[in-house]
């Protein structure tokens, strides 16, 4: 976490960026070149440059992210409020700005890279049906993006810097675009001179920025595993070579020193060797223990699960008869991720709500971003004949509104409610008006 107790001068922008930069750029690259499966295997090289050198990258960055992400966030996270008003407003904002899609790619690169950035703003080129700018929100890549805190014990954002790269008329600069509480400032920065292009007020009475992060300490869910996958890419690359090495074997002849390149050529053509009463052929081949090797990848490969905590469902222990009960216990390692994810993720979105909150209220409005609640379901097989099962005996022990949550299938639990309200009132009969006639 970067923090400063000074006001965010010219050259602070400029040290920050570098700082962040030094701490980051190259880590952020390799972990996603990870995830893309461009692992270091593929930059081995060889002494000589005629041996066997197969380079196999096994793509468990991309499996243990997507894994997660999809475990966690796979079900889009629902929203519940008692004021139906204020949480369809909230809504359609979401739907507009594609709000499943963007968590999904948000908890995606938080996974790879251990944190990313999004920021919300008013898109003055896309108005609403009151001319009024839309309320937007994007994702940023963790690499432009950096967040400032203040000192206190709990501390808030008092600052976000965003920079990139651009070239016109093959002129280069870097366009940087600093939030604050109340204003956004934009510079433009070539070689070390920064100039402000111009300031911009905003509405949003705090900085306009979430930063999510996928634990405290910021780090991918594979990133702790990647010396692990390195073992394993070398491991099965160099079983591979030694299969190459044992099929391009060199043969041997012994007590046969008259043997010339055309005797040679002759027995490869007729795959026939005459040997002297004294010769003697064969191959020379250095001895491999297999089982060796294979102990040493089935090892890594554990390892490299039980670490990183997303188990490897081709095992034969996730059978498709397995219990809800039996299937959460063996996804109980990538359950307690999804708790950390899920703790840190809820934050992030509450801080989403209460920016457009502020927005809202600004204009006129009087909601608390306290009011919405949000709930997040894990991605995972459903037995709905026992999730059925739950939700009836729990009938007249709760309330309805939480047994029909027990259904998994049911994302949006209100809008159940009032499906099953309008069945009713549709069927209902008003025995007042029974054996009436027309006159």
């Amino acid at each position: 976490m970067y923090k400063t107790a000074e006001e965010l001068t010219d050259k602070l922008i400029t040290k920050f960026i570098a700082q962040y930069e030094k701490d980051n750029k190259e880590r952020y690259k390799n972990l996603q070149d990870y995830y893309k499966n461009a692992n270091n295997i593929l930059n081995r090289t060889t002494i000589d440059g005629n041996d066997v050198n197969n380079k196999i990258a096994n793509n468990y960055a991309g499996y243990v992210t997507d894994m997660a992400t999809g475990y966690f966030i796979g079900r889009p996270v629902t929203y519940t409020s008692s004021n139906d008003e204020f949480l369809n407003i909230i809504q359609n904002i979401y739907n507009y700005n594609d709000e499943q899609d963007e968590n999904n790619e948000i908890a995606k690169q938080f996974s790879v890279k251990g944190r990313c950035y999004e920021i919300i703003y008013l898109d003055e080129n896309d108005l609403d049906e009151d001319n009024m700018p839309r309320l937007r929100f994007n994702k940023i890549d963790a690499e432009n993006m950096m967040a400032i805190y203040d000192y206190g014990i709990s501390s808030e954002m008092l600052y976000a810097i965003r920079w990139y790269d651009v070239t016109i008329n093959n002129k280069k600069s870097i366009k940087i675009e600093v939030y604050t509480k109340d204003k956004i400032i934009f510079y433009e920065k070539i070689g070390s001179k920064l100039t402000v292009e111009k300031e911009v007020q905003h509405f949003f009475k705090i900085v306009p920025v979430i930063e999510y992060i996928n634990n405290e300490e910021m780090q991918g869910d594979f990133e702790k595993v990647m010396t692990l996958i390195d073992a394993y890419d070398k491991a099965e690359s160099d079983s591979l070579n030694n299969l190459e090495y044992f099929a391009n074997c060199y043969m041997y002849l012994v007590g046969m020193k008259n043997t010339d390149m055309d005797d040679i050529k002759r027995m490869k053509e007729l795959r026939v060797i005459l040997l002297d009463k004294e010769g003697e052929a064969g191959f020379l081949t250095k001895n491999e223990n297999s089982e060796e090797t294979e102990n040493i990848t089935n090892r890594l490969k554990s390892d490299i699960h039980k670490f990183s905590m997303v188990p490897d469902l081709s095992d034969e222990q996730f059978s498709n008869n397995a219990s809800g009960i039996a299937m959460l216990y063996k996804l109980l390692g990538l359950e307690q991720l999804a708790v950390k994810k899920e703790r840190k993720m809820k934050k992030a979105l509450q801080r989403r709500i209460e920016i457009i909150v502020n927005y809202l209220n600004f204009k006129g409005a009087n909601y608390d971003y306290k009011e919405i609640k949000m709930q997040f379901m894990r991605n995972i097989p459903v037995n709905d004949k026992e999730n059925v099962e739950i939700a009836q005996m729990l009938q007249g022990m709760l309330s309805q509104k939480t047994a029909i949550s027990y259904l998994k299938m049911i994302d949006d639990v209100n809008s159940e409610l009032e499906n099953i309200q309008k069945e009713k009132d549709s069927y209902s009969i008003d025995l007042d008006k029974v054996g009436d006639t027309d006159a």
